[in-house]
């Protein structure tokens, strides 16, 4: 995926993307959360690979990777998806 790409698609995604702070722990920024789980879903790797790649707990980036794949599916499928009734 080029600069240029993952630039538009993070524009696209920006507000859905952008998760607020607790006392507990800081979130992810929304272009770390993008690429975390654009990471994933292109290379066979495990999950704790891509953790460690991050630097993120376990429960961070599983929890990243239902969310975006989650926004994915309600924000992206209508204008990539279209199914045609023959």
């Amino acid at each position: 995926m080029t600069q240029t790409t993952f630039t538009d698609l993070l524009h696209q995604l920006q507000t859905h993307l952008e998760f607020q702070d607790t006392d507990i722990y800081q979130a992810l920024p929304a272009n770390t959360h993008l690429a975390l789980v654009l990471t994933k879903l292109a290379i066979p790797a495990s999950l704790q690979y891509v953790e460690h790649l991050f630097g993120v707990g376990e429960a961070t980036a599983g929890v990243a990777v239902l969310e975006v794949c989650g926004i994915f599916q309600d924000i992206l499928a209508d204008m990539f998806l279209h199914i045609s009734n023959p």
